[in-house]
């Protein structure tokens, strides 16, 4: 709002304020007690579009794909979040183009999203970014804990294990979780004494 010119002084119960003539963005002229020119910067009708704009949604409050952001953005910066240590305690992050739903939204859209997929990152130790994230169906994602972690590795956790190192930090320390862990444990159980 641009200070066009003071007016004069009106009376009120308790002191008297200088008025002032201002001009909206929109052309507008608006008389305003002067202390108020900094703080409300546009006419009433303009603000009153602004506000709309601000409280309007995007409109997928209640999708599939808006609650996939949510947990998303819960497993990486919630610490109350019970999968937090598997993701953000990890230090998994999410872009920061993502932290607006509708920017998300459209990549989803054109990565062939649809309520039948999950999001899923190709690499497990990489972040939720574009080049990092793909859609598919949840049996395929829920499999991919179970292939993540190879003999040696699973060699490696049991070797931290014989060593004293409890159970958890063993595989966490290796960024597994612990699905995998117990997946591992299962398809090579053949394979070790314990």
């Amino acid at each position: 709002m641009k200070h066009i010119k003071d007016l004069e002084v009106r009376q009120s119960k308790t002191r008297g304020y200088m008025w002032a003539l201002f001009e909206c963005e929109c052309g507008k002229q608006i008389e305003r007690m002067k202390h108020q020119g900094k703080a409300q910067t546009h006419c009433p009708e303009c603000a009153r579009k602004i506000q709309k704009q601000k409280v309007t949604s995007h409109g997928d409050r209640y999708t599939r794909l808006y609650r996939t952001w949510i947990n998303m953005r819960a497993r990486c910066n919630n610490v109350k979040d019970k999968k937090y240590p598997l993701y953000g305690g990890r230090g998994i992050t999410i872009c920061k183009d993502w932290e607006d739903f509708v920017i998300f939204k459209e990549f989803a859209l054109a990565a062939g999203y649809t309520d039948e997929l999950t999001i899923d990152r190709i690499d497990p130790n990489g972040n939720y970014e574009p080049s990092n994230c793909q859609f598919i169906p949840n049996e395929d994602n829920a499999g991919k804990d179970k292939i993540s972690i190879s003999y040696k590795q699973f060699k490696d956790i049991q070797a931290s294990i014989s060593k004293g190192v409890s159970v958890k930090d063993a595989y966490t320390s290796l960024g597994f979780g612990k699905t995998a862990y117990y997946n591992a444990k299962i398809r090579y159980k053949d394979n070790y004494e314990n």
